[in-house]
């Protein structure tokens, strides 16, 4: 594990990496300001880590990089064999978060507060289809976002995400109605973490349409409705 302490990143301080080319295998970075010329070296520095499964990126103020598609494409090139990847409290949007998702071999991705905001039909249809292809992913955090009923085009995710074990879809303007449209659209089996908290679950048929969601479900060891409006 390397967890540097620096704030701001220059060249300078990914040198000390290529050490441990051999053997890193999990790289956090939570709350460092990485700039453009920060990222693009990151991006190189990973290339030279063959063994990397894990990534933290969060609260990297990744959102305010340059659009520079070259950059974006080195690094999911760097990242193929990535595990773990978390990019939460940057201000990503779908597209840009597109642009960070690597290979197939993903089985985490934390994605919470990273501004999706359901604006339309169709407006999680590309990432949805990109998200599909991690066939392994069990854990999956999208908390904070305005998802709303962009969830039934996430949801075709899900559907090929038998192994799922962890959802966090708090705060994600979800109400009855949108979890009893989704009941019928998608059906976990295998959760054993379901985290609905901070949504408008304003009613008892709130809890009637999570127990038609999980009605499938088995071994479900925690469920988190915390902060929602019961009445």
């Amino acid at each position: 594990v390397y967890s540097p302490t620096k704030r701001c990143f220059e060249e300078r301080a990914f040198e000390s990496l290529s050490l441990l080319n051999k053997t890193l295998k999990d790289l956090r970075l939570p709350t460092s300001k990485l700039c453009q010329r920060g990222f693009s070296q990151l991006v190189s520095t990973l290339s030279s880590l063959p063994a990397l499964e894990s990534l933290d990126l969060s609260h990297t103020m990744l959102g305010r990089i340059p659009n520079n598609s070259k950059i974006f494409r080195r690094f999911v090139n760097s990242t193929k064999s990535m595990r773990l990847l978390n990019v939460s409290g940057n201000e990503l949007g779908p597209g840009r978060l597109l642009q960070l998702l690597p290979g197939e071999s993903l089985v985490s991705l934390s994605a919470s507060g990273v501004n999706l905001t359901f604006q339309k039909e169709g407006s999680f249809k590309e990432l949805s289809k990109k998200l599909s292809a991690y066939v392994g992913m069990r854990k999956f955090e999208l908390a904070f976002n305005d998802l709303r009923e962009g969830i039934y085009e996430l949801a075709e995710a899900f559907k090929r995400w038998p192994d799922l074990e962890f959802l966090d879809l708090r705060g994600t303007g979800l109400n009855r109605a949108i979890v009893m449209d989704l009941a019928t659209k998608w059906k976990p089996k295998n959760l054993k973490v379901l985290r609905l908290g901070g949504n408008n679950f304003n009613s008892n048929g709130a809890i009637m349409a999570v127990g038609k969601l999980l009605s499938r479900n088995i071994g479900l060891e925690k469920l988190d409705l915390s902060g929602s409006k019961i009445e």
